[in-house]
């Protein structure tokens, strides 16, 4: 399955993200992954995260057997220098929107048919009422 991995760290130098990014892959490959393509970036956080205002934004697109995400997220976990992370299938979001169209069916109700009332009868009515 192809899945993809976002990522915050701190401010790191440009030696250190390179080990990050490559340790990240050697973990896909040793599970039996691939590796496709992968960014960072610096980025300023809308609101601080564990007390950085400012950090990297990393992503790495990969396939990853169903059966070994759960060992590649611990290993994510257990890494210091990344201080959040976005773990998510690619393609989930359009399988599940096109699941939904499909079950949802348009209800379609007969228009209902308003009686039509003469002009006469409500001014009577109303002449009633004003009585």
């Amino acid at each position: 399955m192809n899945y993809e991995l976002s990522f915050l760290i701190p401010i790191l130098d440009l030696k250190k993200r390179e080990e990050l990014l490559k340790k990240i892959k050697e973990e896909v490959i040793k599970l039996k992954g691939k590796p496709e393509d992968e960014f960072i970036e610096k980025k300023f956080f809308a609101y601080p995260v564990k007390g950085c205002q400012e950090g990297f934004l990393g992503q790495i697109n990969f396939s990853l057997e169903k059966n070994r995400l759960k060992e590649f997220q611990d290993y994510l976990k257990t890494n210091k220098e990344i201080i959040r992370i976005i773990l998510e299938r690619k393609g989930a979001i359009k399988e599940v929107t096109e699941a939904k169209r499909e079950r949802r069916k348009p209800i379609l109700k007969k228009p209902v048919k308003k009686e039509k009332v003469k002009i006469e009868e409500l001014e009577k009515k109303l002449e009633e009422m004003l009585k």
